[in-house]
């Protein structure tokens, strides 16, 4: 009885620690902006979140060269707002864009 009082205030106390590699994890620890949006994507299983061919980088043509963290960075290095942590609260893929456009996600 003892050891399954500990264990359960152990559990109540220190938590399930969360795996890094959950996809679900938005909020992720180390995670840049653009890797918390493109991890939303992919976990949404949306095409914004899968690598894609771009022309200005060297490669075969038609061959995925540029993931999409990549090009999230690239486009914000350009002073292009993308507005991710807005996107990445997209609660499906159709609404992206809307969260996408809008002024305030809180």
């Amino acid at each position: 009885m003892r050891v399954l009082l500990l264990l359960l205030t152990s559990i109540l106390v220190f938590g399930c620690p969360k795996s890094k590699d959950d996809p679900a994890d938005t909020d992720g620890g180390d995670a840049t902006p653009c890797e918390r949006m493109c991890t939303h994507f992919r976990a949404l299983e949306c095409a914004e979140g899968d690598d894609f061919y771009d022309s200005d980088v060297s490669g075969p043509v038609g061959v995925p060269n540029t993931t999409c963290e990549e090009f999230c960075e690239s486009q914000m290095t350009l002073g292009v707002d993308l507005n991710v942590e807005c996107a990445a609260k997209a609660p499906t893929c159709e609404e992206i864009e809307a969260y996408r456009a809008m002024q305030s996600c809180d």
